[in-house]
């Protein structure tokens, strides 16, 4: 076997399936077919992109793989976000489709968390209402952050459920269509009293484990999944090589510390860095967008700004870690 040989071209030959390495992704991403039939809904396009992505078992892999293949910067934000919540969560499958559960009206931090855990008889009771969650529409499995108690100091005990959202007493309300990335629907969801089995809480701190970590999970994959988007343009659009090659020089840098500990300042202040990086190229893509699609230069000027959203939070996470390791 030639030892040059694509990703691809070994698999056919060996009769392995899974493609987990940066060449295989990097090859689908610059020289594989990416044609596909126009997606109407983003339900029809989780479907096909389950299908297409499941001999990819690492969630950015997917995530990049679901940009290529997506018609809308919302179905690109979809794979991205699933991935980010596959990548958190090993209750979930890569087939899942899931939504993180956690801002209410006082926000996302711990104390403002209202949302009850109960005993009730041989099971628990889930009781509350969470006012913002991402992809409302459908049955998606819902992971939801509850209060089970207070620690010693005072603290609220969180904890991870993971329901469904066609359980009895779980009742979500989408939100209207906003004018940004319209055909990713938002909403919020009340629980009054859902039965929960002990096997439905997850491990661990619920705030710690899941919720701290989840903006730097989300923020590599859905970019990621972006960055995917933009490589499927600047082919079809025939851009120049150097811009696919920057592309994909950031996709393989989100790559990397997709894998590493996301609560590691070392992470944190690199991340700072890819995304500054993409966000510039991105910038300069401003003239190139003229030889796009109309239609899909016209959807890219209204959503684009998606890449800005909890910029603060980021930027406040950086200082953070460059705090934290000044004191090393």
């Amino acid at each position: 076997m030639n030892a040059f040989m694509s990703a691809h071209e070994c698999a056919i030959i060996t009769g392995v399936t899974h493609e987990s390495s940066l060449r295989s992704l990097l090859d689908a991403a610059l020289a594989r077919s990416i044609d596909h039939p126009t997606y109407a809904t983003v339900d029809a396009f989780w479907r096909a992109h389950v299908d297409r992505s499941q001999h990819h078992p690492l969630p950015f892999d997917r995530a990049v793989l679901g940009g290529l293949f997506a018609d809308t910067v919302g179905q690109a934000f979809t794979a991205g976000y699933r991935a980010a919540l596959q990548a958190l969560f090993d209750t979930l499958s890569p087939s899942d489709a899931a939504s993180f559960c956690v801002t209410e009206r006082g926000g996302g931090h711990p104390r403002a968390i209202e949302t009850t855990l109960e005993n009730a008889q041989d099971d628990r009771a889930l009781t509350g209402e969470k006012t913002w969650i991402s992809l409302a529409d459908g049955v998606v499995h819902l992971l939801v952050v509850a209060r089970e108690g207070t620690h010693d100091d005072g603290r609220p005990k969180l904890r991870i459920v993971h329901v469904d959202s066609s359980r009895a007493g779980v009742t979500v309300t989408p939100m209207s269509i906003g004018a940004m990335v319209p055909d990713v629907l938002h909403g919020s969801v009340r629980f009054d009293r859902v039965r929960v089995a002990d096997s439905e809480l997850l491990a661990g701190d619920g705030y710690a484990r899941y919720v701290k970590p989840f903006r730097t999970v989300e923020d590599v994959h859905v970019f990621g999944a972006l960055l995917g988007y933009l490589v499927a343009v600047a082919r079809s659009s025939e851009w120049p090589p150097s811009v696919l090659a920057r592309l994909a020089s950031s996709i393989a840098t989100l790559r990397a510390l997709a894998v590493e500990p996301p609560d590691d300042p070392v992470v944190h202040v690199a991340l700072d860095g890819a995304l500054s990086t993409a966000k510039a190229l991105v910038s300069e893509l401003d003239l190139l967008w003229e030889s796009a699609a109309p239609d899909a230069r016209d959807r890219w000027n209204r959503d684009r700004v998606l890449l800005s959203v909890a910029q603060r939070a980021r930027d406040a996470r950086t200082t953070r870690a460059l705090e934290a390791l000044s004191r090393r």
